[in-house]
């Protein structure tokens, strides 16, 4: 019998990582980095780089991450000339502001490209990251290539970051599709051209250029820790928008998109540079403990025709999906695009997943009923296999029967606190053709609300494959 519940060595926190770049936010070991003629493409990007042991592609930026320290390498490409983007890395005020000040900074160019290699140390919240960031380009275009490093884990991973991030290899003339790697998409952009996608975010214009006077809208991925009060994140990011002041936030109203809750707001403002009155649409979509974040940008007489417009493109944003298929070939689990394959959350499971950032996690366990005395029914099953969750919760529900697509399954939730965490479990029991399965899926219970029918969608997405 295989008990989901002695999930001893499960990681509860989620990765430890920040993206930052010039725009915005964006067990330890040594990790062989791999030589130049290994470079690997980094999807999305006219970039190639040497990726060291253990680090994975991303499925919210574009770059790769490691599992295991959080450390992340991270490459950003920008439409603009190099000489105006790195100067900005040379603005004090404009860095302290975003919680960054450079260390080091030494010239060096990349082929027949400028270049400067910095390090950087940046501050957000309680979380402290040092990183080294490659800069190089030409009079069109620039590139970041950073590898960003948590606080703790400087000693030990920075040097081998920095080996890594000048190792990346740029081909200014490669043609790639910049929105094919990213986690989301929108259905109905009519009106509005991709104009650049940095640290995963993407934006839009209606020209697809860098043009200081055209709307905007822009989409930023759900990796943005969330704590506290929920609403009062639509007041925050409103006011993180840059270039712009005098904001006046009108009602904020609940909205749902993509089984995602939130909320929704209409504000104003003014372009601090144009002094021009400007509006600013903006929602606010909780995914689990992250959030995403979609603002759409005109001025105040571009409103009636651009208000629609910001609306219906928000109202089509999908996160992609991606299927994991067990590791015995018994069954599948389709988790978000946000969500990735993990280790070490209970090291027997067939499937093990979870969210980047955003505690909620799902471990599948299936078993040959031959396995088990003829005649025991998946309600037996049931029973034996949710009895940790009684005993550590002190309740006992009756479990919900239920279809997941043509199996009959029984499902069950419960509440556990661990220390000072409350975590809130649903089980389920599938009784497949040959085998029993076993679903468990968990979140703080503090983010319930903002979970549980993601939880559920997960669930529910399960499918025999023998």
């Amino acid at each position: 019998m295989r008990i989901s519940g002695q999930i001893m060595n499960m990681h509860w926190k989620p990765f430890l990582f920040l993206l930052a770049v010039s725009l915005g936010m964006l067990s330890v070991s040594v990790h062989a980095v791999q030589s130049k003629s290994e470079l690997v493409p980094v999807p999305g990007t006219k970039v190639r780089i040497a990726v060291p042991e253990n680090f994975i592609p991303s499925a919210n930026f574009t770059g790769f991450i490691s599992a295991e320290t959080g450390c992340s390498l991270v490459v950003t490409e920008i439409e603009g000339p190099f000489d105006r983007v790195s100067a900005g890395f040379s603005r004090k005020q404009a860095l302290r502001e975003r919680g960054m000040e450079v260390l080091s900074r030494e010239p060096r160019s990349m082929g027949f490209h400028s270049g400067v290699l910095m390090k950087i140390v940046q501050t957000v919240g309680e979380l402290q990251v040092q990183k080294w960031a490659w800069l190089f380009g030409n009079a069109e275009s620039t590139v970041i290539v950073m590898g960003v490093c948590p606080l703790e884990l400087v000693e030990s991973e920075l040097d081998m970051l920095r080996e890594t991030v000048i190792t990346a290899v740029w081909d200014p003339e490669h043609v790639v599709d910049p929105l094919a790697v990213l986690s989301f998409r929108f259905g109905d952009i009519e009106g509005m051209k991709f104009f650049s996608s940095t640290a995963g975010a993407v934006s839009f214009t209606p020209s697809g250029k860098d043009n200081k006077n055209e709307p905007l809208f822009i989409c930023t991925p759900g990796l943005r820790p969330v704590e506290g009060d929920r609403r009062k994140f639509v007041d925050r990011d409103l006011r993180e928008t840059r270039y712009y002041d005098n904001y006046q936030l009108g009602p904020i109203e609940p909205i749902t998109i993509d089984r995602l809750s939130g909320y929704a707001c209409l504000a104003t403002a003014r372009d601090t540079k144009s002094k021009t009155p400007s509006f600013i649409y903006l929602v606010v979509l909780y995914e689990g403990n992250s959030r995403w974040t979609m603002k759409g940008i005109a001025s105040e007489s571009a409103r009636e025709q651009y208000l629609p417009l910001f609306e219906r493109l928000a109202g089509s944003f999908r996160r992609k999906s991606e299927t994991l298929s067990a590791t015995d070939g018994t069954s599948e689990l389709t988790i978000p695009a946000t969500w990735t394959r993990r280790q070490g959350i209970q090291e027997d499971a067939e499937i093990q997943a979870g969210h980047i950032v955003g505690d909620c996690y799902a471990v599948v366990l299936s078993e040959p009923k031959d396995d088990f005395v003829d005649g025991t029914s998946y309600e037996t099953h049931n029973l034996m296999t949710r009895a940790w969750l009684e005993e550590d919760s002190g309740t006992q529900p009756v479990p919900e029967q239920m279809k997941i697509g043509e199996l009959d399954a029984l499902r069950s939730e419960y509440d556990i606190k661990t220390g000072d965490l409350e975590i809130h479990y649903v089980h389920l029991t599938i009784d497949g053709a040959e085998h029993f399965h076993q679903v468990l899926l968990w979140c703080a219970t503090a983010s319930l609300e903002w979970s549980l029918s993601e939880l559920d969608h997960v669930a529910k997405s399960f499918r025999e494959t023998n």
